[in-house]
């Protein structure tokens, strides 16, 4: 699942869907869960895996950080370029920030070539995290940086799922309350209009 999983930057959940079920289908194995029990925020967080998509980003961070070092090959080296390399930015605050250029692409494809996701990557890292100059204590504290970030978003959708749960809930409430308050009213006018001819 790692092996050159820097190529499947750019492509969208759907079709990484597939990947994080067999990532998910691994944890269940691995602690031998049912075949149908969730794994997201349970399994994956108590064995410390990150999930698909994260770990893409982990592998081409890692690649930035050996560029940065010039530790990488030189032709990786060669796709991307420092800000602060470029005359027109080298007064600005991101050219000390040891960021790299974005570049511009008009197609979503164009968007997967190294030279685009590997500064995306690197640049939404924070400046601390850049900075650090042992391999060993990056790859640790990257991990951290990206695990801490995947499952707190899973936390806020699964908070945020139960939240339009319970709007939804209340709604549902309101319209019965609504409907049987309408239909005691109806049958309250029916009543008093019955009595009203019966008396005469």
């Amino acid at each position: 699942m790692d092996y050159c999983n820097g190529i499947l930057a750019g492509l969208p959940q759907s079709t990484l869907a597939a990947l994080q079920r067999v990532q998910n289908a691994a944890a269940r194995l691995v602690l031998g869960l049912r075949p149908y029990d969730h794994t997201h925020c349970g399994a994956l967080r108590q064995l410390h895996w990150l999930p698909v998509y994260y770990r893409v980003q982990y592998k081409l961070s890692i690649l930035m950080y050996s560029i940065a070092k010039r530790e990488a090959l030189v032709y990786l080296g060669e796709l991307v370029r420092q800000t602060c390399e470029m005359t027109s930015r080298s007064n600005l605050h991101s050219s000390v920030n040891n960021t790299y250029v974005k570049y511009c692409t008009k197609t979503k494809f164009g968007q997967r070539a190294f030279s685009i996701a590997g500064p995306l990557a690197w640049n939404a890292l924070p400046t601390a995290l850049r900075t650090i100059s042992c391999k060993d204590t990056f790859k640790r504290h990257l991990k951290t940086h990206y695990f801490n970030l995947a499952f707190f978003r899973l936390v806020c959708f699964n908070h945020f799922r139960c939240f339009i749960a319970a709007l939804y809930f209340i709604v549902c409430m309101l319209a019965c309350l609504r409907y049987w308050t309408f239909c005691n009213w109806r049958a309250t006018s029916v009543l008093l209009l019955s009595l009203e001819l019966s008396r005469r």
